[in-house]
């Protein structure tokens, strides 16, 4: 429906290879119900000059 479910990581981190875990749960604790959701990723270099988007589809089955 278009509506953030969960921000995962909004913190600064170093270059390289990352990864982050979504447990199914909102900001608010709730559990989702099963379903296809949209992950997107956003990444900005520190000058501010250069970013990165990249979304993807994920299903999550329960």
């Amino acid at each position: 429906m278009g509506r953030l479910v969960k921000s995962l990581n909004s913190e600064n981190i170093k270059a390289g290879f990352h990864s982050v875990q979504w447990k199914g749960i909102t900001n608010n604790g709730q559990k989702v119900p099963s379903g296809m959701y949209i992950v997107r990723m956003n990444a900005i270099s520190i000058n501010g000059k250069k970013s990165y988007s990249k979304s993807q589809k994920v299903v999550l089955l329960k």
